[in-house]
């Protein structure tokens, strides 16, 4: 399936660690210096019809661990709608290196500050896979 270049407002959004706002912001510096902008990655797409969200999040897990990411060390996860990050004046962005999955993105925060990592950390929910 063809996935649109930005995330409809009910696509599932996912996110692994760091979870701490301190965590984060190190990591929003750290993606700044390797892509020109503070970000902090995610994975999210839509539900297919009929797809349940447990469906979508592992269907995202499976794209994340294709992308490096160990599923089993890696079992806590963060979720939300991309509606709930695009309410709080946050955008998507690709990275656009040549293997980057349709469904992986970051999330442009504008300005890496405790203030901001902590309004991103505030539209998602803490999950576990199975």
């Amino acid at each position: 399936m063809k996935m649109s270049a930005q995330p409809g407002p009910a696509w599932i959004v996912i996110r692994f660690r760091p979870f701490s706002a301190e965590k984060l912001l190190q990591r929003a510096h750290s993606d700044q210096k390797r892509t020109g902008y503070p970000g902090l990655s995610v994975f999210t797409a839509a539900a297919h019809v009929g797809e349940t969200f447990d469906a979508v999040v592992h269907r995202l897990i499976n794209v994340a661990a294709m992308e490096g990411i160990n599923p089993e060390a890696n079992r806590d996860y963060h979720h939300t709608e991309a509606g709930k990050l695009l309410e709080a004046g946050f955008k998507f962005r690709k990275d656009g290196y040549a293997t980057e999955p349709a469904e992986h993105f970051s999330v442009d925060l504008e300005e890496a500050s405790t203030d901001t990592v902590e309004s991103f950390l505030k539209c998602f929910e803490r999950g576990r896979a199975a």
